[in-house]
């Protein structure tokens, strides 16, 4: 009996320092300039606070990209921004990547995601996403070249890169 209270103590400590473990790491991802945490938890405010729009007027216009390949945007996601940030954006970057093991329908569910993972990133405006079969345009704008940087190191964009084919991904970052 005394060897099953033991075991029983042991294992309540071990799932308590696995909990304090994780607090800790959300906590401390809240001092990132990037946390996916704190991303996530900007991205709900603004849709409480009705910032968080999901335009129709772009969706179906055709794109062409800097090759001449036409791409259809299918999604637009917008944040209003507030009167401290700038005007107009001062950066657009743009992502050009082949997806894999997914059909163009799958990778527009799939590319839902991803998005309270960025759209709470400082400088975030705007994205149109487009589809060309099973290539993919992303169109970013950002309040910042340095937000736009940011952005290509951050989480989210890590898991674009997981799903790309390889050597398919590309980006190029355009200074307003």
């Amino acid at each position: 009996m005394k060897n099953s209270t033991e075991k029983a103590k042991k294992k309540r400590l071990i799932i308590r320092l696995i909990l304090l473990f994780i607090t800790l790491l959300l906590c401390l991802s809240l001092f990132v300039p990037l946390s996916p945490t704190k991303s996530i938890l900007r991205t709900s405010g603004f849709m409480v606070t009705g910032r968080l729009h999901f335009p129709n007027e772009h969706i179906g216009n055709v794109v062409t990209d800097r090759n001449g390949n036409d791409f259809t945007i299918f999604r637009e996601v917008v944040v209003d921004p507030t009167g401290d940030r700038p005007p107009q954006p001062g950066a657009v970057l743009i992502l050009h990547f082949r997806v894999t093991d997914m059909t163009p329908e799958h990778n527009k569910i799939y590319s839902l995601l991803p998005l309270p993972l960025y759209i709470g990133d400082p400088g975030f405006r705007r994205k149109l996403f487009a589809i060309n079969g099973e290539y993919c345009q992303s169109i970013y704008e950002w309040d910042r070249v340095q937000d736009a940087e940011n952005y290509v190191n951050s989480v989210a964009l890590k898991t674009v890169r997981m799903h790309s084919a390889p050597d398919s991904f590309s980006f190029e970052i355009i200074k307003k």
